[in-house]
């Protein structure tokens, strides 16, 4: 998947999501998905069709103070991080997520456009050419 924007993402029919949740004091979290609260399940795919969306909503509960390191990935080749933080102004925090699916085209374009190298085994930054032009 990709980052496109803050808890924004783009991936392609049917990758792989893997979510971590990693809560700091006597709270509990829920990770929903289109409404529906997936327990403890914390992998999925996303969507077949490309243009279809995913919304995942995560809560936590708990007492002032108490915190939820939240991953997501893969993103752009690693975890993208939140926090969710129990505040007396926003007691059960909750962090709206899109997962949107795109072309497989479309997301090669998006490595091509970020430089780098697509259809290799291993993902490598593209590096500008030095020396005589």
């Amino acid at each position: 998947m990709h980052r496109l924007d803050i808890h924004t993402y783009a991936g392609t029919p049917r990758e792989q999501v893997t979510i971590t949740t990693d809560v700091q004091g006597s709270g509990s979290v829920q990770v929903a998905l289109d409404g529906v609260n997936i327990g403890t399940q914390r992998q999925f795919q996303l969507k077949d069709t490309p243009g279809d969306q995913t919304e995942m909503r995560i809560t936590l509960f708990g007492a002032t103070g108490d915190s939820c390191t939240v991953g997501v990935s893969p993103v752009d080749g690693g975890t993208d991080s939140d926090l969710l933080l129990c505040q007396a102004h926003d007691p059960f925090p909750v962090h709206r997520y899109h997962l949107l699916v795109a072309r497989q085209d479309a997301s090669d374009a998006l490595l091509r456009a970020r430089g780098v190298a697509v259809g290799a085994s291993t993902q490598k930054r593209l590096r500008p050419r030095r020396g005589r032009s």
